[in-house]
């Protein structure tokens, strides 16, 4: 496994280099993920996107609520 020297440090006094292992399981997924957050959130789908999925889990949820409201001996039943 070869290892790649970094010298690019977040405090500017740091003087030891920080070693950065160049293999495995998730090599580029940082990368990726970044990528992939900004291709996505630049534009207005990820609005809609979110709207829709919400409004389907509050209107199912919604629909249980007023089933169990409108039949109370399904709520008796529920509590035994």
């Amino acid at each position: 496994m070869q290892n790649i020297i970094s010298t690019t440090n977040s405090s500017p006094d740091a003087t030891a280099a920080s070693v950065v292992p160049k293999a495995g399981p998730m090599l580029g997924f940082g990368h990726m993920f970044k990528k992939e957050m900004r291709d996505w959130f630049s534009t207005r789908r990820w609005f809609l996107v979110s709207f829709i999925t919400l409004s389907i889990l509050v209107g199912f949820e919604l629909l249980i609520y007023l089933t169990l409201q409108a039949d109370p001996s399904a709520s008796e039943r529920r509590r035994k």
